[in-house]
Formats: C-alpha cells, sequence, structure tokens
C-alpha cells in the first residue's frame, strides 16, 4: 500500500527529512544474525504492474536465515523511498510469502512489522475506504475490508504469532496478503471503478518494459 492510505486515514502526510534510515528496522531481530556483506545478495527493486510475478500465488517461506533477513531490511528501506506503508515480497519480484508494514510510512516513527507466511484466522466487521498501490502509481480506488482480524504469522525469529489488528493496519494486511495470493486491489474495485481505471491501467502497461 502507498502512503496515500495512511493520509487518507490518519491526516498525516509525508516528510523528506533527510534522516538517515535507522540501523535496527527488524522487530525481534538478532543484529548479529542479519548478513553482513550485504553486496552479495541480490539487489531488490519495485516491479510494476502488469508484471507477471503480481498475478502468482507465492510459495511458503521454509528458510529464515540471513539472506531473507538482509532482504527484509531492504524491503523495507524500498517501501521508505517510495513512500508506502506495505510492501509484499512478490512486489520486489521475490516470490515467497512475507510482506513488511509501518502503516505510520516513517522510519522514525511507528512500529515495523514482519509477516511470514500470515494467516487471517478470523475477521470481522467491512469498512470501505480509497487504496492504492505501490506496483500501480497513481491509480486509486475505494475498497471493502474487513475492519477487524485476527493474523497469525512468523517473525524473523521463526516463531508464531497472533495479532489483532483493525481500521488502517487490518486494511494493510489485508492488501499485502492479497499480493501473495497473486490478487490486486484492482480486482477488488466496483464495476464502475474498474473501468473509469482501464485506461490508466493500460497507460502504465505501455510503461513497462517488454516481457513485463
Amino acid at each position: 500500500m502507498d502512503r496515500n492510505d495512511m493520509m487518507t486515514a490518519s491526516d498525516l502526510h509525508p516528510r523528506n527529512s533527510g534522516n538517515p534510515r535507522k540501523t535496527e528496522i527488524f522487530r525481534n531481530r538478532n543484529p548479529e544474525s542479519v548478513a553482513t556483506n550485504v553486496e552479495t545478495i541480490m539487489t531488490l527493486e519495485l516491479t510494476y504492474y502488469p508484471d507477471p510475478i503480481l498475478k502468482k500465488r507465492a510459495p511458503a517461506v521454509q528458510v529464515i536465515d540471513s539472506e531473507l533477513r538482509a532482504r527484509v531490511r531492504e524491503m523495507f528501506e524500498i517501501m521508505y523511498e517510495e513512500n508506502g506503508i506495505g510492501l509484499a515480497a512478490p512486489q520486489v519480484s521475490w516470490s515467497t510469502r512475507l510482506f513488511v508494514i509501518n502503516v505510520t510510512g516513517d522510519p522514525e516513527e511507528g512500529e515495523e512489522l514482519i509477516f511470514i507466511n500470515p494467516q487471517i484466522l478470523a475477521s470481522e466487521g467491512e469498512e470501505i475506504d480509497e487504496e492504492g498501490c505501490l506496483s500501480i502509481p497513481d491509480i486509486r480506488g475505494n475498497v471493502a475490508r474487513k475492519y477487524r482480524v485476527h493474523v497469525k504469522a512468523q517473525g524473523l525469529d521463526g516463531k508464531w504469532f497472533d495479532l489483532e489488528a483493525e481500521d488502517l493496519l487490518a486494511r494493510a494486511i489485508q492488501h499485502e496478503l492479497d499480493h501473495l495470493d497473486g490478487i490486486l486491489f484492482i480486482e477488488r474495485l466496483s464495476p464502475a471503478s474498474k473501468l473509469a481505471v482501464k485506461k490508466d491501467l493500460k497507460q502504465l502497461a505501455k510503461q513497462q518494459p517488454p516481457g513485463s
């Protein structure tokens, strides 16, 4: 999700403070376990619609190691640079069941959450609000989501945790989990909204390299 979603719900505004990135960006993280030579690991880049990887169901994470932790760190950096509040692994051409969220969109504020192999166990209520996506820039639309969710996932330590979330965090979790199942928010728009963004989606597709 992009940071405009956070602004809609919380009336917060993006800032370009120029502050350096935080070093300690992993929740429940052992600093010694992070790869020391990040240059040896594939550099991640944001993937845009209509790249086929965005339509694939991602397989489960099998191993949580230093390489995965380094990639998670890079995902947070990309998310902040793009003014996002959430980013799923397929959005950086990494097909695996993992996403990161910080609903403030600010590396100096809020809580950075990592969800590995997430599952929504229960949900309730419904709320319609505007969403956007870093992989589908400049296109927005109203999407109905559950207001409250109970999610189970693994952290970077491999341990399972449960989290009750509501409002913007619940929406972000559902949006990013959709990415892991190959579902884009534009598929959840009303018929009228789909028609309204059809031209923009075609234009976006033309801007991408051949084979995307």
